[in-house]
């Protein structure tokens, strides 16, 4: 998580977050609320500020999965350095057969105590995997305290506790950085100021550095990746797919806005079939 005065970015790994920070820090405004002991990737804490404008980037769990292992396979970010200090690093073999071999493990749920303790703990290792852990850590203040009250015996029971207990208003996809951000950022000018105004997609796309691109594989694709394969990540991470629509489209679907003038609640985003804008009294908490 970072946060700044009013607005505060979720940063989902390998989901553009590194570019999107360098992008806010040079472009707010306001300034960055820098905690000590507080690193990237990081919860929101009990007492935090859920009136501030929140918003998360998010990604196709298959690719951010090819994009998690390119980065262990350069012997970088968190999961690598907790597999290493197990004794796992030899999972990281820079080709599609080792990356096979990668998610196969993360697929199981009995390694979910291996990929993180608390990850084994919360109970959510059987219906979900280790990325909708990540969205769900980022997603929701004081997680693991709050994670008690979500019945992780069901798919509809994790479902309603997220969305009744997410704090983030607004998504944008690293497939379309460019256009969710720019729809997100001027929808909602009066709650994100910039020093500059936006005007166009392309002026905004100058604007957003590449930061922290994931090393490549050869020969490593989404269509590359067995269909079995394909369809476990698809199934252990059926959350991500469905609230993002990756189910309808590799790319997701467009965060739903309300219109500039429509005075409605900031937490716009839905649970999948329901309208994209609603009043105030019907989104509430």
């Amino acid at each position: 998580m970072i946060e700044f005065q009013n607005v505060v970015f979720m940063d989902f790994q390998k989901a553009a977050t590194s570019s999107i920070v360098a992008f806010l820090r040079s472009n707010l405004e306001e300034k960055e609320n820098k905690k000590k002991d507080v690193g990237a990737h990081g919860p929101a804490e009990k007492g935090h500020d859920t009136g501030k404008f929140h918003f998360i980037s998010v990604r196709n769990p298959l690719t951010m999965y090819i994009s998690l292992f390119g980065h262990g396979c350069s012997k970088l970010g968190g999961m690598y350095k907790g597999l290493k200090k197990r004794g796992l690093d030899h999972l990281y073999v820079p080709t599609p057969a080792g990356f096979e071999r990668w998610l196969e493990f993360m697929m199981e749920s009995k390694n979910a105590g291996v990929i993180k303790k608390k990850y084994a703990q919360i109970g959510l290792s059987e219906l979900c995997g280790p990325l909708t852990y990540r969205l769900m850590m980022l997603s929701i203040v004081d997680p693991l305290a709050a994670m008690k009250d979500c019945d992780t015996d069901r798919r509809d029971g994790i479902v309603q506790f997220f969305h009744q207990n997410r704090i983030y208003s607004y998504y944008v996809r690293t497939e379309e950085l460019v256009n969710d951000l720019f729809t997100v950022l001027t929808n909602c000018a009066d709650r994100v100021k910039l020093k500059d105004p936006l005007t166009t997609p392309e002026g905004l796309r100058a604007r957003i550095p590449r930061k922290n691109v994931g090393a490549k594989i050869e020969g490593l694709t989404s269509d590359a990746v067995s269909e079995e394969l394909q369809a476990r990540v698809r199934e252990y991470e059926w959350l991500i797919y469905d609230t993002f629509g990756y189910d309808d489209h590799a790319k997701g679907r467009p965060p739903p806005l309300p219109p500039r003038t429509s005075a409605v609640n900031d937490r716009a985003l839905l649970t999948p079939g329901e309208a994209h804008c609603v009043p105030l009294e019907a989104n509430s908490r």
